[in-house]
């Protein structure tokens, strides 16, 4: 693991995969929340942007990730095909915005947030204490 100098100490900075999961359920997570900005049952989806997100960029982003490898995820097959069923889910969503659709979307939207904190909760971030 890279180190990172800190007065003069050697410290251990996040683990890059561990950081890479969290960023990529954060995205699965926005991506699902779009979905919803125009829904007012699904209360989580209020628009709070500070920077507008392009979604036909982040879709292109997540089609290229399930198409690499994934060494760096516990379980690839997993983590593609959440990537491919959620932009399936959405393609379907466009094509017929039914509530099944969207209810299948929501709880996606849900299960990313989750794994989105676990992850995150995983990261040991540089610091100058020892423990």
């Amino acid at each position: 693991m890279r180190g990172v100098r800190d007065d003069h100490r050697m410290t251990q900075i996040a683990n890059p995969d561990r950081v890479r999961l969290t960023v990529l359920y954060l995205r699965l997570w926005k991506l699902c929340d779009l979905e919803f900005y125009e829904t007012e049952q699904h209360d989580s989806a209020k628009h709070y942007d500070v920077v507008p997100i392009d979604r036909m960029k982040l879709s292109s982003e997540l089609k290229m990730v399930a198409k690499s490898p994934l060494d760096w995820v516990k379980d690839p097959k997993e983590v593609r095909d959440e990537i491919l069923h959620t932009l399936d889910l959405i393609a379907a969503i466009h094509e017929s915005r039914t509530e099944k659709n969207l209810s299948g979307l929501d709880a996606l939207r849900r299960e990313f947030q989750k794994k989105a904190f676990e992850s995150a909760g995983e990261i040991e971030l540089a610091s100058g204490a020892r423990g």
